[in-house]
């Protein structure tokens, strides 16, 4: 399972700090998973990124109405072009919002036990996501009606829309139509090539989708090689893939210790220099 997440606590294990992975003994049990899981619900982040996702939401819906009302009576009409604009961009950002927010919870969503504790215990962020799922399912329902009737959901950004695409069937769990329409949108829109295929790469990761990760990274350099967060989740990609035997000896897959140098190359002083750092040190003397 891909994490997209910096590498320091792996790096920490590959030098030792955590002794070797062969024992089962410190794995946690499925019942103290779930009270870990059930503990994402206090959060304070998450609670402020569900109320964020909740009121774009709203929103998001208010606006298709009136744009699918406009557009129905007269798709010309000025009034409906500029809530048309308003409507890519709150469906934008609503998408991204949802996404960031599906990453922060997604070991409580995944834990049906969690899960179904929490409805029956009626917890109120428990149900209030419920209704962030549902309302998603709704606002994408409402958006391919919309795009039938003749809605131009890229606008003024011609890209977009494979763009958006390419992002919700990634996160549906189907990849390889997810690139196709990536590498459409990049066509499109070359100057955008690393912004894109890397949110990609970022929901593929939040999809599972291993394999799909990697090559949206990849993907991301080869278009502009001066894309730094590429090198560095590239990185990470890869190394999820790493063997690990019973006495601690570590191997990673060809370029994984390459694209950590890459990175610290096109971005020495970048946000992830350190764990890049502690990544070479540590599979150089492996």
């Amino acid at each position: 399972m891909t994490k997209f997440l910096s590498l320091t606590a792996v790096a920490v294990l590959l030098t030792g700090g955590m002794g070797t992975l062969s024992g089962e003994q410190n794995e946690p049990s499925a019942a103290q998973k779930t009270r870990d899981n059930l503990k994402l619900l206090d959060k304070t982040e998450v609670n402020d990124q569900l109320n964020v996702v909740l009121g774009r939401g709203i929103r998001t819906l208010a606006l298709i109405d009136d744009v699918t009302t406009w557009f129905t009576v007269n798709p010309e009409n000025p009034q409906a072009t500029s809530q048309s604009e308003k409507l890519r961009a709150f469906y934008r950002s609503y998408l991204e919002d949802m996404r960031l927010f599906m990453t922060m919870i997604r070991p409580f969503a995944e834990d049906e036990e969690a899960f179904r504790i929490a409805v029956k215990a009626q917890h109120p962020t428990a149900l209030q996501i419920s209704e962030a799922m549902d309302r998603s399912k709704t606002i994408r329902n409402r958006m391919q009606q919309l795009q039938a009737m003749g809605f131009d959901l890229a606008g003024a950004n011609p890209g977009n829309e494979h763009y958006v695409l390419a992002l919700t069937l990634a996160g549906a769990g189907k990849p390889l139509e997810a690139q196709t329409e990536m590498e459409k949108a990049v066509e499109v829109e070359p100057a955008s090539a690393c912004k894109y295929y890397f949110n990609l790469g970022a929901v593929d990761a939040g999809a599972h989708q291993d394999d799909a990760v990697t090559v949206a990274f990849q993907k991301a350099i080869a278009a502009d090689p001066k894309c730094a967060e590429a090198y560095f989740q590239l990185g990470n990609s890869l190394m999820m893939k790493a063997t690990f035997t019973s006495d601690g000896t570590v191997t990673p897959p060809p370029g994984t210790v390459e694209a950590f140098r890459k990175y610290l190359q096109v971005a020495p002083n970048g946000p992830n220099a350190e764990g890049a750092r502690a990544m070479v040190q540590a599979l150089s003397h492996r």
